[in-house]
């Protein structure tokens, strides 16, 4: 199997809620609903703060670029990157300001096989 430690910390980051370095278990009872519902607004919310690594309501290349290399790293896969986050902000960033916000992110999820895939429950699907 693949190297999931990156990817687990940015998975971390969006269950530790308050910021505090750890994960109460109230914290991992949310995560873990909002990250395994069925519900896929909620799941693209979830989505989106995973790639939102800095917080400030906006995800930038450089980030999208460490989510992406963290989930290729874990599933082995030997995509190219770049041509992936090219075609992400393509269909994502509507308004061409290099990032994507929570609103287009949202918008394009749903156009966007690869963020799909990465929303299924079983990625092999």
């Amino acid at each position: 199997s693949g190297d999931a430690k990156e990817f687990a910390e940015h998975v971390f980051r969006t269950f530790d809620a308050d910021g505090n370095g750890s994960v109460d278990f109230q914290e991992f009872a949310v995560g873990l609903f909002v990250s395994s519902c069925q519900d896929l607004d909620k799941k693209l919310d979830w989505a989106f703060r995973v790639y939102d690594i800095n917080g400030d309501g906006y995800i930038t290349k450089d980030e999208m670029a460490k989510i992406v290399t963290s989930i290729c790293k874990m599933t082995k896969s030997t995509a190219d990157v770049e041509n992936m986050i090219h075609d992400i902000f393509n269909t994502m960033d509507v308004n061409k300001d290099q990032r994507i916000s929570r609103e287009e992110f949202l918008k394009g999820a749903s156009h966007n096989d690869f963020v799909i895939k990465l929303l299924q429950p079983d990625p092999d699907s």
